[in-house]
């Protein structure tokens, strides 16, 4: 359980995968919000700066390299976690080189998730 409930940026374009994490997370004790698209989610970074950012690595307006890309200019201590359902080695390898955290194919070990996602808030204080 983490105490000061840091905040976790969902961008997902699905919004029932979206639900299904902002509940997960919350019952695990972090603040969360979902943000379908990359664009808006980007703008909701610099003004709130989220301590963690979950991106779909499919993204329809914008790739999720430059979402996250984005979202390091706008809040340089948010880490980002990569999602992906059919994302490819190079894709993946490509995230991490470019500040991914971490990257979890789909359907996501929700055991998994949570334990990167703690190890990422704990990674900024």
């Amino acid at each position: 359980m983490v105490s000061a409930s840091p905040s976790v940026l969902i961008v997902d374009d699905n919004p029932n995968l979206g639900k299904i994490l902002c509940d997960i997370l919350e019952i695990n004790g972090y603040q969360s919000i979902w943000i379908g698209r990359g664009n808006p989610a980007v703008r909701w970074a610099k003004n709130d700066a989220p301590l963690l950012a979950l991106i779909d690595l499919q993204q329809g307006e914008m790739s999720s390299l430059d979402v996250m890309r984005g979202i390091k200019v706008a809040s340089p201590r948010t880490e980002c976690i990569i999602l992906t359902e059919h994302g490819s080695q190079v894709s993946i390898r490509e995230a991490i080189n470019s500040g991914a955290f971490a990257c979890f194919q789909k359907p996501i070990d929700m055991k998994k998730l949570l334990l990167a996602i703690q190890n990422a808030v704990e990674k900024n204080p």
